[in-house]
């Protein structure tokens, strides 16, 4: 059965490329803090719902590009 889709911390990495996380916060216009790519990036935290449009505006991917489909065991 397919699950939720979340933010995939390898695919926002590679999303970013050489871009810095600054970079991206800048592009955000504030939306996001370098800190919070950061742990993005290392799985810490996931983005909160409303902050996601602005990732991915900074980025300029789609939401499919940067996560991954979870699959739930029973």
């Amino acid at each position: 059965m397919p699950g939720p889709r979340v933010i995939d911390p390898n695919k926002l990495i590679a999303a970013r490329g050489i871009r810095s996380r600054a970079q991206i916060a800048q592009a955000s216009n504030g939306k996001i803090r370098e800190q919070d790519i950061y742990n993005y990036e290392k799985g810490k935290n996931l983005p909160r719902p409303e902050r996601v449009p602005h990732l991915l505006a900074a980025l300029g991917v789609t939401y499919e590009q940067i996560t991954s489909e979870i699959e739930f065991t029973t």
